[in-house]
């Protein structure tokens, strides 16, 4: 700090110089009077510098050790209140020991002191204040941290009178030491009690609710909505219920009966979840079992592995299929033995599964899911063959990969399709055309041929190869047999340069081609169809010739069947 400058002033001016006077002479009287005046002038001017100084530089002091005061009363206020107890003392002899370091003066520091004294008093005064005044407000919160830790407590008790008795003399103890000790006072202490109490009784009723088992949830709502309670604790819970408001009992009522309804939500959201979960399980099982049979058919299981009709009766009532799943998979037990595919049937399915890969990527699954019921109903009607489901499950497995549409498998089907023309639009899946039915017979046959032979599995054929092959022999036959296509053995020339024996022979070679594995499924089935188409037409032409029936004679036409094998043998033994 900055020392205040003083003037050193111990005593009074003397009255003279301290030269000795001249000797008087008459007529110098007026001389002397005169120098004597300016001197006592000089010493009020004096005199009245020195006490201007001084003021000044007191007022100065002041002013300093003021704002000093104030800025240690507000440090002090804002800390902790035994700091402010402890140290304000200290502190505030230091503001003084600071401010008179600079006063040399002992008038000037006499009149500093004096005010000092009073500033020090205020200062002092309000500093205590403060302090008091905040530590009663932190007893005040301590007390009310209290309170509310023993309302938790009670809260919490699951309803035990124990511990709600604990907690509730705790709380009231606290009010009464807080008057006590004047950290509030006695009408607040008395308001505060009232008001402990009726938080205590709704936090009575908070914890029966709460240490309420959900399924009596209704019972507790029931309770509340007629005032009439029972339980344990119905002698408790009336007078809680007793001191809580209108307001404050209807917000109870709507907090358990949102509870409720929340409870009824969960449930029913866990119903769902467990139907969704049983529907799955029950589409898993039956697909399986659907899967076995299927299996069984084709020979790959055994038949004991089946499952019986009360074995379907019995998981039923399991729940782990459902009655049509059961009506379905029995069909499929009793059609077992016999199951017909129809050509039309058969080529519907392939076109729906081969078209998949051309519809909008969100609706594909759903396509995929109506097909494969399909199936299933077919199935256990007798009207899907075990080898047609599996080769169809097959391929529907390989058009719902990415990049289907683009491969060998449905651009060679499309472009035959074209080919032998049948568009998208007039063929669709009906497997036939209005304006030709034997046009579509002939359509039908060549698609049924072509995606049984690129089927997946060990006869699985190039689908490009089989394009050709079939587009070969579709395209050399006469408008009067244009519905059907030419067999793959035979003679290797259109059909209307065709005999009887021609298809006999052609019948017996696909026979011992099969035998000898050297010709697919597909081939097979497809080739059977048209030579049985053949026989019809020629003991149609023979019948119209002869005047006698369509048909024949079923035992001729056997023995011509052999007959025509045996040359055929004859022949490759010679060759």
């Amino acid at each position: 700090m900055a020392i205040i400058p003083t003037i050193q002033r111990q005593q009074s001016l003397p009255s003279t110089t301290g030269v000795a006077s001249p000797p008087v002479v008459q007529g110098e009287n007026a001389i002397a009077n005169s120098v004597s005046n300016a001197f006592a002038e000089m010493d009020k001017i004096n005199n009245a510098v020195f006490n201007a100084t001084a003021t000044a530089h007191v007022s100065a002091a002041t002013t300093n050790t003021t704002v000093k005061l104030n800025k240690l009363q507000t440090k002090l206020a804002s800390g902790e209140p035994s700091v402010a107890f402890k140290t304000h003392e200290t502190e505030i002899k230091k503001i003084y020991d600071d401010a008179v370091s600079g006063i040399t003066s002992p008038i000037m520091k006499e009149e500093f002191d004096k005010k000092f004294n009073i500033l020090s008093s205020n200062s002092k005064i309000k500093i205590r204040g403060a302090a008091t005044t905040k530590q009663f407000s932190i007893l005040a919160g301590g007390l009310e941290l209290s309170l509310d830790t023993n309302l938790k407590l009670i809260g919490a008790s699951k309803n035990n009178p124990t511990a709600r008795h604990i907690a509730t003399t705790n709380g009231l103890n606290d009010i009464a030491k807080a008057v006590e000790t004047g950290v509030i006072k006695p009408d607040v202490g008395a308001k505060r009690r009232i008001k402990f109490l009726h938080d205590v009784s709704k936090n009575g009723i908070a914890s029966w609710v709460n240490t309420t088992p959900k399924e009596g949830l209704e019972n507790v709502y029931d309770q509340m909505d007629d005032g009439v309670f029972t339980g344990p604790n119905k002698t408790q819970n009336e007078l809680d219920w007793k001191q809580l408001t209108e307001i404050e009992k209807e917000t109870a009522r709507r907090g358990v009966s949102r509870e409720l309804k929340d409870l009824q939500r969960k449930q029913e959201k866990d119903e769902r979840d467990n139907d969704k979960k049983v529907k799955a399980g029950q589409e898993a099982l039956t697909g399986s079992l659907a899967g076995l049979i299927h299996e069984v058919s084709s020979g790959k299981r055994d038949k004991g592995q089946l499952p019986t009709l009360n074995k379907l009766e019995l998981l039923k009532k399991q729940r782990k299929i459902t009655g049509d799943q059961q009506t379905q998979l029995g069909k499929m037990l009793i059609a077992l033995e016999n199951p017909k595919t129809s050509p039309t049937t058969l080529l519907k399915l392939n076109t729906r599964i081969m078209n998949i890969p051309e519809l909008p990527e969100n609706q594909r699954e759903a396509e995929i899911k109506l097909i494969n019921a399909e199936m299933f109903k077919l199935s256990a009607g007798g009207k899907l063959e075990t080898t047609h489901a599996t080769m169809l499950v097959g391929k529907l497995d390989k058009v719902a990969q990415r990049g289907a549409k683009n491969s060998p498998l449905v651009k060679a089907r499309l472009s035959l399709k074209r080919f032998l023309g049948a568009s998208d639009s007039e063929f669709g899946g009906l497997g036939g055309i209005k304006e030709n039915p034997q046009l579509g017979r002939k359509i039908q046959s060549a698609l049924n041929e072509y995606d049984e032979r690129t089927a997946e599995g060990e006869q699985q054929e190039d689908p490009w190869a089989v394009h050709v092959d079939i587009l070969q022999r579709a395209s050399d036959s006469k408008v009067e047999l244009s519905s059907i296509l030419r067999p793959a053995y035979g003679p290797d020339k259109p059909l209307e340069d065709w005999t009887e024996d021609h298809v006999l022979e052609a019948q017996a070679l696909l026979q011992l081609k099969f035998k000898e594995g050297a010709v697919s499924n597909g081939v097979y089935n497809s080739s059977m169809r048209s030579i049985e188409l053949l026989k019809s037409y020629f003991a149609a032409v023979n019948a119209s010739a002869k005047g006698v029936k369509h048909g024949g004679d079923e035992q001729k036409k056997q023995k011509d069947t052999s007959d025509a094998a045996e040359r055929l043998k004859n022949r490759m033994i010679k060759k």
